[in-house]
């Protein structure tokens, strides 16, 4: 019971996101100009149309709103009601902090890779795995994708590090915003700042030495690890949460420092 009062919320933003999912592919299925050729759906395309289009695509831009309320919103309310000092009285405040981190990753990999892996598992269930190419957006799964397993096997990893990168910033502004809704805005915009600089300063620098692997590397491509290339597409997901975790380390380093902003 416990367990279920500590993921409630990770559990019911899992349901919205699903009943979400079959809305989209119901709207999609059944078109005001008649019902599509199911028999040409593949698992491969219903999952990439439903994680990437339509309501999908609203989805993955509010992640960066739906992740930090849903995996940092009990640590902010700890720091910023003043109840961290009650807990630093009963244990050490290095072990509170550990664990409260640990317990914002542990949701932050669950939440959309799990999604994405139950509407994968559904849309195996009803599609065979066959692609076939068609006019119709609903049937559409990028022709560059030369092993779809292994694709939606290393986009659940990388949404996991997209996730975990969303929830590492919205930790480290926990400390200094005021109010939630300030660190759901800054997200958002800190977000698209790191898209920003890594598309347009990073990309042209690497793309120096090789054009073709570094031409588009920004922080949005990580949710559907939508460029193609693997290597680049986590080795850039692991760097920029090692970054932002050594930022969280020094921002909880110090108690003190954490205990007088929760006064403020």
């Amino acid at each position: 019971m416990k367990v279920l009062k500590e993921y409630r919320l990770l559990i019911i933003t899992l349901v919205i996101l699903f009943i979400l999912a079959i809305i989209n592919y119901y709207n999609a299925i059944y078109t005001p100009f008649g019902n599509i050729d199911t028999s040409k759906i593949s698992s491969y395309s219903m999952w990439f149309f439903t994680i990437n289009s339509g309501i999908g695509s609203a989805i993955a831009f509010l992640s960066q709103v739906i992740i930090p309320f849903v995996c940092v919103y009990t640590f902010f309310q700890v720091i910023k009601t003043g109840f961290i000092q009650n807990i630093i009285t009963k244990i050490p405040y290095s072990k509170y902090i550990k664990k409260a981190i640990k317990n914002s990753y542990l949701k932050a990999i669950l939440l959309f890779p799990l999604f994405s892996l139950l509407v994968f598992i559904i849309s195996s269930i009803i599609f065979p795995p066959e692609i076939q190419s068609t006019g119709y957006q609903i049937h559409y799964f990028p022709s560059h994708i030369t092993n779809p397993p292994l694709h939606v096997f290393l986009s659940i990893i990388s949404m996991a590090l997209y996730s975990l990168a969303i929830t590492n910033i919205a930790l480290i502004l926990s400390k200094y915003l005021k109010k939630f809704y300030l660190v759901l805005i800054v997200t958002l915009m800190v977000v698209f700042l790191i898209a920003f600089i890594e598309g347009n300063l990073v990309s042209n620098i690497l793309s120096i030495f090789n054009q073709e692997l570094f031409y588009n590397i920004n922080i949005y491509d990580d949710y559907l690890c939508a460029r193609g290339n693997y290597i680049v597409n986590i080795s850039f997901g692991v760097l920029r949460n090692v970054i932002l975790m050594i930022i969280l380390y020094f921002t909880y380093k110090n108690p003190e420092k954490v205990v007088l902003k929760s006064d403020e």
